[in-house]
């Protein structure tokens, strides 16, 4: 005789394996999201560069939760990390937007060079004046007081050695050029070695740290660049931009001071980047603002989505400009790539 209960409870339980088996293959053919490991190009590591791409990659990993885990690398800054991105070494980095331009398009620095077509823009968050620092003993007064002169024009294979040699070049001053990390510029400005050094300020409102780190001990001032020396530079490379350092910004200065601007931005390439990775990176940077504003005050005060529309020289990267469309941001259309 069959008993029915025995075997109606064999039966649920048979039917219970299987949905549990079949459960448990759906989720190990369904592969789990990996996480991703990310090589980001930076500047010197004395420079405040340095220190807001470290908070950038704590914002990273904050807004992905983990998922996105990048590792932040001292390197020459925009040129050196343009031409590493190039050759696959990093994936995301530091540019300012005319070395961005520069690379795209094959002039400037990489004339010669491949174009960089699948070069991307993401986002930019500073405008930031390049400084000529120089002792007060030196009795530079204008660019041209440089010529014969020991001057460090920047970091190795940065954006703002490439455009400390133009400006030089194009209003034909020779000082006796040369490059080093900034750490070490300050040392050779102290022991006598050089005159001077240019150098990326973090904003054109506050006073740069390293200046006022050599001036606790020597007397330094900032010299700019007068309108002609801007006509003539910004004539010939209309990617430049001048910028104004308003009077008593440094001690000393009782009178606005005029030099070229750099816009500080994040790049990658499209093969570098899915789109779906440039999105949550954008997002993670725009919703976790604050811990890049509590380690680079001068972000406090950026638009990082109106400055991006207004100075990036390269279309943005897919993932950048859903993301941009996404929270209203109105991009023109020469940014949307083809």
């Amino acid at each position: 005789m069959i008993n029915y209960k025995k075997a109606a409870q064999h039966l649920k339980l048979t039917q219970a394996s299987h949905v549990a088996i079949c459960t448990a293959l759906m989720f190990a053919s369904t592969p789990a999201m990996a996480q991703s490991f990310l090589n980001v190009g930076t500047s010197s590591s004395a420079s405040s560069q340095y220190t807001y791409w470290v908070s950038v990659g704590q914002s990273i990993e904050a807004g992905t939760g983990g998922m996105i885990i990048p590792t932040i690398m001292e390197t020459g800054a925009s040129v050196d990390n343009l031409r590493r991105m190039s050759r696959g070494e990093i994936e995301l980095g530091l540019a300012t937007a005319e070395a961005a331009g520069q690379a795209y398009r094959g002039i400037g620095a990489f004339d010669g060079e491949s174009e960089m077509s699948d070069l991307r823009m993401l986002w930019c968050y500073a405008a930031l004046p390049n400084i000529y620092v120089t002792r007060t003993d030196a009795g530079i007064d204008n660019l041209s007081d440089l010529e014969g002169k020991a001057y460090n024009v920047g970091i190795p294979g940065s954006s703002t050695e490439a455009q400390t040699r133009t400006v030089f070049e194009t209003l034909g001053i020779t000082p006796d050029i040369q490059t080093s990390a900034t750490a070490d510029a300050v040392d050779s400005l102290r022991d006598g070695q050089i005159v001077g050094f240019t150098k990326a300020a973090s904003s054109a409102n506050v006073a740069d740290a390293s200046f006022m780190e050599v001036n606790t001990t020597l007397d330094v001032k900032i010299v700019g660049m007068d309108a002609e020396q801007i006509a003539a530079v910004t004539e010939k490379y209309p990617y430049y931009s001048s910028i104004e350092v308003p009077s008593g910004t440094y001690p000393g200065q009782d009178a606005p001071i005029t030099v070229l601007a750099v816009a500080a931005c994040g790049v990658a390439t499209t093969e570098s980047l899915s789109d779906e990775q440039a999105y949550d990176i954008m997002k993670a940077v725009f919703e976790n603002k604050s811990i890049q504003e509590d380690a680079y005050p001068a972000a406090k005060a950026v638009d990082f989505g109106r400055l991006t529309t207004d100075l990036a020289t390269i279309p943005l990267h897919p993932g950048a400009l859903n993301y941009l469309t996404e929270i209203g941001v109105d991009v023109p259309q020469d940014l949307k790539a083809e």
